[in-house]
């Protein structure tokens, strides 16, 4: 019998982040799924198992990912009979399309965005280029060495210096002066995440705002918008997840133009990068001259009790079970549209 599962962990930094939100979402899969749902674990150091039990990172069966056929039970090679795979994985190996490509040669569905939309929106910098002119973006460059302080010039300081291909705000670092060693450190930082690192105008005086887009029928609909309020210069990853999320305003207090603004160009962006199921798109509000700014997209948010996108699901009237239905919808209907014209 074919039967759901959900895939979490990770090689990622946000390893943890994901057995957060696979517990949160796993209560709300048992509602929609009427047969149980697998656990698969992939490890810091990249191997599969069939667990029990999310929380334990100990035990379980060990798996084979085998490209174009399958996934199976090591000791006895027996596919496993996968209907849907939700994904609440982040980060590098499994937000940027490799995971996808896997699931996708193996003829399994998945949530979340497709292989290419995926890769493109985990890269920050190809992401900036693809969305264009559908909306403003802030000065930066990308640089696969510490660059020099005459590279910088045209940026006006401060940076903020972040991995090209990370998140849940690891390896970032504000430098407020030209200087070599500044540079070099921070670039050293953002590099242990990232082989491309990003240099990139500080807004200071700015608001943080992201916009949760979900799929229903093919229609993109954009939820509330929430502000993040900043403890600091910027949200630091412990600030994320170690603070319940009271840093969370949802919906934003504020105007409705300046809200529907961001919610239509968040979906046009969406459509732009061509994702699917589910995606959040993060802007930057610029107070001292009210211009929005893009920042990025992220295909699989978090979903543990306290990130931002379970929040503006509640404030926007959508249950979870609801969400789950739908994204799982969306994934059904893609990989039968990809069987069609793939001939499988």
């Amino acid at each position: 019998m074919k039967q759901a599962a959900i895939i979490y962990g990770g090689q990622s930094p946000e390893h943890e982040v994901s057995l957060r939100s696979a517990i949160n979402a796993l209560k709300l899969i048992e509602k929609v799924e009427a047969a149980p749902v697998m656990l698969i674990r992939i490890s810091f150091e990249g191997t599969w198992s069939l667990t029990q039990n999310i929380s334990d990172e100990e035990s379980g069966t060990k798996l084979a990912v085998i490209p174009g056929i399958g996934i199976s039970v090591s000791d006895s090679q027996s596919l496993l009979d996968i209907s849907l795979a939700y994904l609440f994985v982040h980060g590098t190996n499994c937000e940027d399309g490799t995971l996808q490509s896997i699931l996708l040669s193996a003829g399994i569905p998945y949530t979340g965005s497709e292989v290419l939309s995926s890769a493109l929106c985990m890269s920050k910098s190809a992401t900036i280029s693809v969305v264009g002119t559908l909306a403003n973006s802030v000065p930066r460059i990308c640089a696969d060495k510490a660059p020099c302080p005459s590279d910088l010039r045209a940026i006006p300081f401060p940076l903020i210096v972040k991995p090209e291909a990370s998140g849940s705000s690891v390896g970032i670092t504000i430098i407020h002066e030209n200087s070599q060693k500044l540079i070099s450190k921070a670039f050293e930082a953002a590099s242990r995440f990232s082989p491309i690192v990003i240099f990139e105008q500080f807004l200071q005086n700015c608001r943080e705002f992201e916009c949760g887009i979900v799929e229903n029928d093919e229609v993109a609909q954009a939820l509330r918008v929430c502000e993040l309020s900043r403890h600091g210069s910027f949200l630091s990853y412990d600030d994320k997840y170690h603070h319940g999320g009271d840093y969370v305003i949802c919906p934003a207090d504020i105007d409705e133009c300046l809200e529907k603004e961001i919610q239509s160009t968040a979906i046009k962006i969406f459509r732009r990068l061509g994702c699917s199921g589910y995606a959040r798109v993060d802007f930057l509000f610029d107070t001292e001259h009210e211009k929005l700014f893009f920042n990025e997209v992220n295909t699989l948010p978090g979903f543990t009790q306290s990130s931002h996108f379970p929040k503006m699901l509640q404030a926007s009237g959508v249950t979870g079970e609801s969400f789950i239905h739908d994204i799982r919808e969306i994934a059904l209907k893609n990989n039968r549209s990809f069987s069609l014209h793939s001939g499988r």
